[in-house]
């Protein structure tokens, strides 16, 4: 009985989250953490606020525009009802959000991360833009699913990446190895929607199974690199190969769509965020 009302808590909290659009912004806090901490760089608070800020604003704004494509009103899910209800209340919010991160930007950031944010910003607005014509049955030759994990991955490295002196190969494997994990989470998504009744299913399946081969020879790739050329990526490593086990364990799972999509979503922060308290208190 305990374990059941226990199990209904961590439900409860997590489409709490999830319906107020936190989680996203708390998987790129935690990981820009672990990573920061692996090449030795000291970030300022307000970078946290920024990114975090930022990555609300995106992901908020995405689903409030979604409350008005082609499924609408009392159809939509929980997480896209909550904006649809609320309207006002968000997009006052929303702005009073918005105005806060550029001041925090222009105040507290050097020239070289302000011109690095604005690029960010552009890419976002861009990748908006996408959506939007994505909302209007107009399909665009980068899938929603790559784009997000494209920006989501970027967001995570950008700040402490630009400022350490690591070689090429650490700019380029942590990216991929972020990027294939948020991919993964996207399409396995996509994938969970489809056993609703799409005749996409066995297409999203094969990409999937294909999307998670991929995955085991990245970390077997990332592994041989980092731990015996970088020992301070030893985190990184754990909290990658823990999300990826992650993707294969909700992939096998039998429960029900629902709380698959939103327990899956709450694993992305919770991994690297536990390892990063642990590794404070040893």
């Amino acid at each position: 009985m305990n374990f059941k009302s226990l199990n209904i808590s961590i439900l409860n909290v997590s489409n709490c989250i999830n319906i107020l659009s936190l989680d996203a912004p708390l998987v790129v806090i935690f990981w820009q953490e672990i990573i920061a901490d692996a090449l030795f760089v000291d970030l300022i608070l307000q970078h946290r606020f920024v990114l975090f800020f930022s990555v609300w604003l995106s992901y908020s704004g995405d689903r409030f525009l979604e409350c008005y494509g082609c499924i609408s009103g009392p159809k939509l899910s929980s997480r896209h009802l909550f904006f649809y209800q609320n309207k006002l209340i968000f997009i006052t919010f929303w702005l009073g959000i918005l105005i806060l991160t550029i001041y925090l930007a222009i105040n507290f950031f050097p020239t070289s991360h302000l011109f690095l944010s604005i690029n960010i910003f552009f890419l976002v607005f861009l990748n908006q833009l996408l959506n939007l014509r994505t909302l209007n049955k107009t399909k665009n030759i980068i899938s929603k699913e790559f784009r997000t994990a494209f920006i989501l991955s970027i967001g995570c490295v950008m700040y402490p990446l630009f400022s350490s002196n690591y070689g090429t190969v650490v700019y380029s494997l942590v990216p991929i190895c972020l990027f294939g994990i948020f991919f993964g989470n996207c399409k396995l998504v996509k994938l969970l929607e489809c056993t609703l009744g799409s005749n996409d299913f066995n297409e999203s399946n094969s990409m999937f199974v294909h999307l998670l081969k991929f995955l085991y020879v990245l970390t077997i790739i990332s592994g041989i690199y980092f731990l015996m050329n970088f020992s301070s990526f030893d985190l990184f490593f754990m909290s990658f190969v823990l999300n990826v086990c992650a993707l294969k364990v909700f992939y096998i799972s039998n429960s029900n769509f629902e709380n698959r999509r939103v327990l899956m979503d709450q694993f992305f922060w919770i991994i690297p965020c536990l390892l990063f308290l642990i590794s404070l208190c040893l």
